[in-house]
């Protein structure tokens, strides 16, 4: 595949992300923290206002509320849960429950929960009853939000419809993956490049960074059921996020490099202690979510003020993508963080930090095409100057290099014998003197055009001085010719 080719393919992988990026930010903007009353269906009601609390301890609360006086067949009450147990019950029956009400610390379920409690049409009137229990002190706003009520097809619909911006998102992620991580491989294969790195460490970023975005929805836990597994999962593939960035810009011709690794084994050491914490049963890691974000936002601080100090003295080009990518998902990592305290840690990520993510992976995979351009320019000239290394420039044909080593390697070839042909080019000075010396070179290569054409199958062609035109040949050519 020739340089033309290889740059045209990127050229339609790069108009093909921008495609997909293009349609992820419209379901962004479109769905991004929109009213969710607007999103519900004619059938199903919104269900999260007119709770009363009728029993509270430090960890556990019960509400309770009136159903209405219709209900639908085949009819659900959803609601959303983070890190609790759950008990609902209508007339003071259980019909749904996540956990055990009555276990606390290590014993209570991790992970976000969307449970779909059954209705019948002779519960309308009835009191519905939830008891939650956590490890922490219960905020009555984590509670009340999200909760609907409606036939199970439109409350899965409306949950769909929720999440198909960040489900759109990962998707996009994952053929991003997959793309990179096959290009990485080509230019490896083509190239034995070892910028293929910086590739393989930017696909894992924006594989990781579509996990995490999937696994905070309800899509994964409404299919699957497994809370626990997707919330290490979510855990897992946003505390890696950081080693991924680290890793991937300390492929990119910085000078800052040191920096960068200190950092990438801060982070990956956090994520090793971390867990060990949570799997002794120590620390949940729902409790080092302050450590976790303070860490990323001290390490935004100093890759911030590194890449400005690098685009201040060196003004390379990388420096300056890599400081505005930094720039951006900085930017957007702490309105984001502001915007969970403030809300006290209710919903899911922000619709700005997905914007300022897109944007990033937009941005570095516009410059991860470029570099890889350049790569394989790169390669193709080194490939023609090996080539100018071992053939003459007038004739095209191996040069005079290429002769003493072919003829070093059939002198070890001790099992077989060889000959060497010699051909002068008779006439040479009289076409220079009368003709000029464009015809002269004009005779040297029809003649070693003409040598090289009768021994295409049997031997060599060297040019050996001016003149002169040498021939090696084998003694197994030799017969079969």
């Amino acid at each position: 595949m020739d340089m033309k080719k290889s740059l045209k393919r990127i050229n339609v992988f790069l108009i093909f992300s921008l495609l997909i990026s293009t349609v992820t930010v419209f379901y962004f903007f479109y769905n991004a923290d929109q009213n969710k009353t607007g999103l519900v269906e004619d059938v199903t009601a919104d269900f999260s206002e007119g709770w009363q609390v009728t029993e509270r301890q430090t960890n556990k609360i019960t509400v309770r509320r009136v159903l209405p006086q219709t209900l639908q067949e085949s009819g659900v009450f959803s609601l959303k849960a983070n890190s609790m147990a759950v008990q609902v019950r209508v007339g003071g029956r259980v019909i749904k429950e996540h956990g055990d009400i009555n276990k606390t610390g290590f014993e209570l379920p991790f992970g976000n929960v969307l449970l779909f409690a059954p209705l019948a049409p002779e519960d309308a009137g009835s009191e519905l009853e939830i008891t939650f229990a956590a490890r922490e002190p219960i905020n009555e706003t984590q509670l009340f939000f999200d909760m609907y009520i409606g036939p199970k097809a439109g409350v899965s619909a409306l949950l769909l419809r929720e999440n198909l911006s960040v489900s759109l998102y990962s998707i996009s992620c994952v053929i991003l993956c997959v793309l990179f991580v096959a290009f990485s491989c080509a230019l490896l294969a083509r190239t034995g490049n070892r910028g293929y790195r910086s590739f393989l460490y930017f696909s894992l970023f924006v594989l990781l960074s579509g996990i995490w975005m999937e696994t905070d929805t309800d899509i994964l836990q409404w299919i699957t059921g497994r809370t626990t597994a997707i919330f290490f999962a979510s855990y897992l593939s946003f505390m890696l996020l950081p080693p991924m960035i680290f890793l991937f810009l300390g492929e990119m011709k910085l000078h800052c490099t040191k920096v960068l690794h200190i950092l990438c084994w801060i982070h990956l050491a956090n994520l090793l202690i971390c867990l060990l914490l949570h799997l002794c049963k120590v620390v949940p890691l729902t409790h080092m979510i302050v450590e976790i974000h303070a860490l990323m936002l001290v390490s935004i601080v100093v890759m911030t003020v590194t890449l400005a100090r690098e685009r201040w003295l060196y003004r390379s080009r990388e420096s300056m993508v890599s400081f505005a990518g930094m720039g951006i998902l900085g930017l957007s990592v702490v309105i984001s963080v502001i915007q969970y305290y403030l809300s006290e840690g209710n919903g899911s990520n922000s619709a700005i930090f997905r914007f300022g993510l897109f944007l990033f992976v937009l941005l570095f995979s516009a410059e991860t095409f470029q570099q890889m351009a350049y790569i394989l320019r790169e390669n193709e000239k080194a490939e023609r100057y090996r080539q100018y290394a071992y053939l003459d420039a007038l004739t095209g044909l191996f040069n005079r290099r290429s002769f003493e080593e072919e003829l070093k390697r059939l002198q070890e070839a001790a099992e077989e014998s060889f000959t060497i042909l010699m051909f002068d080019i008779n006439g040479l000075k009289e076409a220079n003197d009368h003709f000029g010396h464009s015809e002269g070179d004009l005779l040297i290569i029809n003649g070693a055009k003409c040598i090289q054409e009768a021994f295409v199958n049997i031997g060599l062609c060297f040019p050996h001085w001016r003149r002169r035109i040498c021939c090696g040949c084998s003694r197994e050519n030799e017969k079969h010719h």
